[in-house]
């Protein structure tokens, strides 16, 4: 009786906490935890499935019984095939209650489900072929995480590619051994490094295009400098060629007026002063000669 008594409380706690737990979903805010998570990258806006399968819908296990909040917190945290982990700092218990019950509202996908083609051809480089088929394109694309690298100016190696899938930063799940093996992570570093090295060779080309048109474009403001130059001569020949015409006018004056007395310059004043002289003595002389004239008589 005492071992009933304990079975029924348990059960009936169970029964409390699971109600507990359902009264506490929010999917409003379990929609909008959708719509900013990296999760609808593999599983679709609405739950559709995408390059991982359909999430919307009741969510149930093989047998059809329904899957509960705290089943979808155990594949987060510890995930079963190739889905990657999420720590509780990324993606909270309340947060993955709140998306499962904003996803188990909305209407099962109709039809087979297929995963998303990468468009890749067979003889893809091996590291593309990866970042297809390790669903690391969903968030990253076929050309591989290279923004990161390229801020630091650091080119991919084995060792940081898999230090960030072992122990990622920031929002990325992390992937174990099992999911992506160190040589898959290699072989994904090497089509990195070589994505990496064309980049940066083109970047370089753009920028040797971009000094020598910015060399061009100071060769043209020489040239437009010296263009001035020619305007400012040809100005200059404008100016003399006006003081002609104003020449040119003045003979025309000159013509019609009569002739002007030339001004007295320094020599001309000296010569008049040594006639006034010359004319002085003269006048002395004659009348000193005068005077002895007049005496005699």
């Amino acid at each position: 009786m005492k071992k009933l008594s304990t079975f029924t409380l348990t059960v009936v706690l169970l029964l409390l906490f699971s109600v507990s737990i359902v009264s506490d979903q929010d999917p409003a805010n379990g929609q909008a935890l959708w719509d900013e998570s990296g999760c609808a990258k593999c599983h679709g806006d609405a739950g559709q499935g995408l390059w991982a399968g359909p999430l919307a819908g009741e969510s149930t296990y093989e047998d059809g019984v329904a899957k509960p909040a705290e089943d979808w917190i155990t594949q987060v945290r510890t995930p079963r095939k190739r889905m990657p982990s999420f720590s509780a700092e990324q993606v909270s218990d309340e947060a993955i209650t709140d998306i499962h019950a904003y996803l188990t509202s909305l209407a099962t996908p109709e039809g087979e489900f297929s995963p998303m083609d990468a468009g890749l051809a067979d003889d893809a480089p091996e590291g593309q072929l990866l970042l297809a088929s390790k669903k690391c394109a969903a968030c990253h694309t076929t050309a591989g995480p290279l923004k990161g690298f390229k801020t630091r100016e650091e080119s991919p190696t084995a060792e940081a590619v898999i230090t960030q899938l072992r122990t990622p930063f920031k929002n990325m799940p992390s992937f174990n051994e099992e999911q992506v093996s160190d040589e898959e992570a290699t072989a994904i570093a090497e089509f990195l490094a070589a994505q990496y090295a064309a980049d940066m060779a083109t970047a370089a080309t753009d920028s040797g295009e971009a000094t020598t048109d910015s060399g061009e474009a100071t060769t043209d403001s020489g040239e437009a400098t010296t263009d001035s130059g020619e305007a400012t001569t040809d100005s200059g020949e404008a100016t003399t060629d006006s003081g002609e015409a104003t020449t040119d006018s003045g003979e025309a004056t000159t013509t019609e007026t009569p002739t002007a007395l030339p001004a007295t310059g320094g020599t001309d004043a000296v010569n008049l002063a040594i006639i006034m002289l010359l004319s002085g003595i003269s006048v002395l002389l004659a009348g000193f000669a005068l005077k002895r004239f007049s005496l005699k008589v």
